[in-house]
């Protein structure tokens, strides 16, 4: 299972209007803590994490198990994996089938391109 807890932890923040500094008040970590959970500089105890949630009134799984950016009806985001190339797409609006597949063209020729150099 995949960890979301920093991008979620960040993008929820943001998305509330609160500061690093706010949260950090309200969780009771100084701001520097906060910052360093988003970048995954330090991990979380589960008592933070369930901390957090609470805060941020994001269900604990949620917090952990799902990108919630995913979930944001103006922010839509997709990872798109190629071989050893993973791209994260996001815009305004919808993400088509064809945006993905144009996507994954491109993904192809610059793979193809990365292995003529190599030669």
């Amino acid at each position: 299972m995949s960890n979301y807890f920093n991008t979620n932890l960040k993008f929820i923040r943001e998305k509330k209007g609160l500061s690093q500094n706010k949260l950090a008040n309200i969780v009771g970590v100084n701001q520097t803590t906060i910052a360093r959970w988003e970048t995954q500089e330090i991990i979380p105890s589960i008592d933070n994490v369930e901390d957090v949630s609470k805060a941020l009134n994001i269900s604990l799984p949620d917090m952990l198990a799902i990108d919630l950016r995913i979930e944001h009806p103006n922010e839509e985001i997709k990872e798109v994996e190629f071989g050893d190339m993973k791209v994260t797409l996001s815009k305004d609006g919808k993400i088509t089938d064809k945006d993905i597949l144009e996507m994954n063209q491109f993904l192809m020729e610059e793979k193809i391109k990365n292995n003529e150099n190599k030669d």
